[in-house]
């Protein structure tokens, strides 16, 4: 077992931008623990610490800045 720096984020975003964000997010290695969908999108899960602004950048460019990151914590855990 490895363990590393995560950081656990919700994303918000709207539902005709949540299909284009899906590869992303297994592209930048994010692994998701929850999605609630209401009248948006929140998707909750973890990243490496390192990779959280490169997520950030390739959420905003597909969704032209609409959807939200907000991260929540960072600790170790493994994955």
């Amino acid at each position: 077992v490895i363990y590393d720096i995560y950081a656990t984020v919700k994303i918000s975003v709207s539902y005709s931008d949540h299909g284009k964000i899906c590869a992303a997010l297994d592209d930048l290695g994010f692994i998701t623990e929850d999605t609630d969908f209401s009248s948006a999108v929140e998707i909750t899960g973890k990243v490496r610490a390192e990779n959280v602004d490169s997520l950030q950048a390739a959420i905003t460019e597909l969704t032209s800045a609409r959807a939200v990151l907000t991260e929540l914590s960072r600790g170790f855990d493994c994955a």
